[in-house]
């Protein structure tokens, strides 16, 4: 009380310096039970497989529409051999493919930025929801 009112140093306690004492206790932090990391594991596992799966059609969906975009612009193997045939050892220039052909491509390039974005912003926000306590067990 004495240093406090007036101030230090006093007759009482000659140094500027207060003597400061702490004990602490280390304690161990909480974690998941194994039937809480067992669903948090799980939860992830099905939106990795469901993400999987949508990319999988999305892929076979583009696919069978860029065949098809070929199939119908493209010209035909018989037009290429024969065409090739008559200039022997000439290298055949790769010619720029059709319109549709590029608008295809485009529009698949599109489509999977899209997937991947929304893709992401899923995981994004799966990894907002946890709690500590499940970052830490992923971790």
């Amino acid at each position: 009380e004495e240093s406090s009112a007036s101030g230090l140093p006093s007759h009482a306690c000659p140094s500027d310096h207060l003597p400061i004492a702490a004990t602490f206790e280390f304690c161990r932090p909480t974690a998941l039970t194994a039937i809480e990391r067992d669903a948090l594991m799980a939860r992830i596992q099905e939106l990795d497989n469901q993400q999987a799966a949508r990319w999988e059609a999305l892929t076979q969906s583009l696919d069978q529409e860029q065949q098809r975009v070929e199939a119908s612009v493209m010209p035909s193997s018989n037009q290429q051999s024969d065409h090739q045939e008559g200039k022997k050892k000439a290298k055949a220039k790769r010619e720029k493919p059709p319109p549709e052909a590029i608008a295809c491509v485009q529009r698949r390039r599109e489509q999977e930025r899209q997937c991947k974005a929304e893709m992401q912003t899923i995981r994004q926000r799966l990894a907002n929801s946890l709690s500590e306590l499940e970052t830490d067990a992923l971790e």
